[in-house]
Formats: structure tokens, sequence, C-alpha cells
């Protein structure tokens, strides 16, 4: 997205990638919320105007941070979703098992107890020192606990910019419901959907509903986080914590349901436009 957004010279926000053309350098990973560019710097009142493209882990309705908003229905949206567990066995290795705050640190997850588990799977959140205020931290996201079910309700509980004394970031946020669920596949049904375990399928989606995406880019496109290649899987994780995952994920597991059935409705609405073309 950021190098075709590059390639035709449109603006884009996307923290964590590039962004030349809006800030002129490297914007934070911690920046999870358009808004949160104003915290790290100065004039930046027309930063985020005349945006096209805005893409990151941002939660529902992030657009309408950007000060062109009330002009703006609902912009043409993609979702990217990976199964939940693992996602979470993902998460695990990229933010507990390298933090030496957490009690997994340097422990492969089947090595670790059903008690350590729930405890990483309940409370886990990164955080960072915040450069603002050094007795704070900034969360940086939902944790192994149907982050996605808040994330698309636009209930997300910690946004890039939640400040907490430090120790206490590892509060678990509050628990998901029935209505936040309904209003995740709502939000869903908005959007074109891609799949993480269907890249490949998913590439094509992007070019067929995106049309402005589907120049020729990257043919050997590199993998940017491939991180910990013999990880557990869903298959080789242990029985009791694969159930602990299922069970604090229900939320998640029925979006990504959802998920599945849509991507499989677009394969099919895609199969017969271009019979009809």
């Amino acid at each position: 997205i950021v190098n075709t957004a590059e390639k035709l010279k449109l603006k884009f926000f996307i923290p964590c990638h590039g962004n030349a053309t809006i800030l002129g350098e490297y914007t934070h990973c911690t920046v999870l919320n358009p808004s949160d560019v104003y915290r790290y710097k100065n004039n930046t009142e027309k930063v985020l105007e005349s945006i096209s493209i805005l893409a990151g882990h941002f939660a529902w309705n992030a657009w309408k941070e950007l000060p062109q908003a009330k002009n703006l229905n609902n912009p043409s949206c993609l979702v990217i979703g990976r199964h939940p567990v693992d996602r979470a066995i993902s998460y695990y290795y990229q933010r507990c098992y390298s933090s030496p705050g957490c009690i997994g640190y340097k422990i492969r997850i089947n090595d670790l107890t059903v008690d350590q588990f729930e405890s990483i799977v309940y409370n886990q959140r990164h955080a960072l020192q915040d450069p603002l205020n050094s007795s704070k931290v900034i969360i940086l996201d939902e944790g192994m606990a149907n982050a996605m079910c808040r994330v698309l309700s636009g209930k997300r509980y910690t946004t890039g910019v939640k400040l907490m004394d430090s120790g206490q970031y590892q509060a678990a946020p509050p628990s998901t419901d029935e209505s936040m669920k309904l209003k995740s596949i709502s939000n869903l049904n908005q959007c074109v959907v891609g799949l993480h375990e269907q890249m490949n399928e998913t590439t094509e989606h992007i070019k067929y509903y995106f049309p402005w995406l589907s120049l020729p880019l990257y043919e050997n496109f590199p993998h940017r986080m491939k991180l910990y290649s013999d990880k557990e899987t869903k298959e080789t994780l242990r029985k009791e914590l694969y159930n602990i995952l299922i069970k604090e994920n229900y939320c998640d597991l029925a979006i990504y349901e959802h998920m599945e059935t849509r991507f499989t409705q677009q394969n099919r609405m895609m199969e017969i436009l271009e019979y009809y073309d």
C-alpha cells in the first residue's frame, strides 16, 4: 500500500511505514490513532489534512479522526484477519517471549504451566515508556484475548496513548459481549475481507476490489516479520493451552468464521462479474 501510494503520489498516513509525504520522517509505531500524532509533533494542524489512504492497527471509525471526516461518509475499507489462535501464538513470540517483563520470557509456549499461560492471556499488554512522561507507559495493544472484537466494534480499550502508572498497565480490559460481536460483524460487512492464511487469494481480491492497487509491484514481496519460524501452531499447541485460547477468543472466533464466509462470497462475486465482463 505504501509503495503504491508513493508511486501514485497519494497522501497517506500509515504508522511504521515511511510517511515522508506526511511528516517528513518515520512515524512511530505507537501512533495507533491518527490524532496521536499531535502528541509527538509541533505545528501539526495540517499534517492529517487531505489524506487519501489510512492504514494501520486502527480501531473502527479511525478515519473520523481526520480533519476532512466531516465531509466523508464510510470510506472504502479493507480488513485482513488471522485465525485467533495463530494470532495469539504469534503475539506471544513477538511481545512476550522476547520481553524480560513477561513471565514467559525465553520460555516456549508449550513449556508454560496452565496458570502461567492463563495469566499471560488475561493480563499481558505490550507497553512502552511514554517519551513525554517517564513515569507513564503507553499501552500498545489488546493482548491475546478478543483483540479483533474490540477493534472492529469501535470499542478499543487501548488506543496507543492510554497512559497509566508504570506497573499497572497489565490490568485486563473489560470483557467483550454479544453486542460487540454483532457490531463487529456489522462493521465488517462494509469492507472487503482478506485472510492471512490465504494471502495469494487475498492479493487477488485486493487488486480486484481496489484497482489502484493493481499495479505490478512486487512479484517476490519480502516477508517482513518472519520471526520464530519453529513456533507452535494450532495443531502442535498443548490441548489445555489451545482450549484456553479458544475460550478467551470466543468473539474473535465468531468474527473470523464470518470473515471466511465473506471471503468465499467475494470469490463468488469476482467469478460472476468476470464472467459477465
